[in-house]
């Protein structure tokens, strides 16, 4: 984790940072404004930048919080060694999380569970010492962090619209087209209503 006087530096890939862009729920702002004002650094490597369509992307770079990097071949090689047999991804995914190691992230910020599976393999390797951090649970760490800057209204509010606009369309797809089990699902909900429950909880509690 990054000491006294450092940046905190979070590695996003696009599905981390593209719900946030959704039409009704438009928090990129809101998470770029945060870090600019707190000290945390979004990095992302150039093949998960340009995932994001023109106008995100114009956005991001226009940040002085986010750093576009390029991933080492040999770093990347040795991710996708060690997930290819258990936790299989895409190369885009073996290169986020390679750029988690190779930047020496304090947190990978991810929507994909597929990329999270394989960034938990890597790490249990002693790969990286970042944590892993869905949308929501990046929401949480805020209020958590600076709740001057990020009050407990919008993190529930911001919550709420990502799971509505997000989620339950990826879960009715899932459970209609793509035979998402009872894990499968319980693993989409459950971030959410543990984010609704300790965020109240830390306003009045029980």
């Amino acid at each position: 984790m990054a000491s006294d006087g450092e940046a905190v530096r979070l590695v996003f890939d696009a599905s981390g940072i593209l719900g946030f862009d959704h039409s009704e729920v438009r928090m990129v702002g809101d998470i770029l404004s945060y870090f600019e004002k707190s000290d945390h650094k979004l990095i992302m490597c150039s093949e998960n930048l340009y995932e994001c369509h023109l106008a995100l992307r114009s956005a991001l770079k226009k940040s002085s919080v986010t750093s576009e990097v390029k991933v080492s071949e040999d770093v990347f090689k040795q991710v996708k060694a060690i997930c290819h047999l258990t936790a299989p991804v895409g190369p885009n995914d073996y290169k986020c999380i390679a750029t988690a190691i190779e930047q020496k992230a304090d947190f990978l910020v991810s929507n994909d569970y597929g990329l999270i599976k394989a960034a938990n393999v890597c790490r249990n390797q002693g790969q990286g010492k970042f944590r892993v951090l869905t949308p929501v649970s990046l929401l949480f760490y805020m209020y958590r962090k600076h709740r001057e800057l990020f009050d407990w209204k919008p993190s529930l509010i911001g919550a709420v619209k990502f799971y509505h606009e997000v989620e339950v369309p990826r879960v009715f797809h899932g459970v209609t087209k793509l035979n998402f089990t009872e894990r499968d699902t319980r693993q989409v909900f459950t971030p959410y209503a543990t984010h609704i429950y300790d965020t109240l909880k830390t306003v009045n509690p029980v």
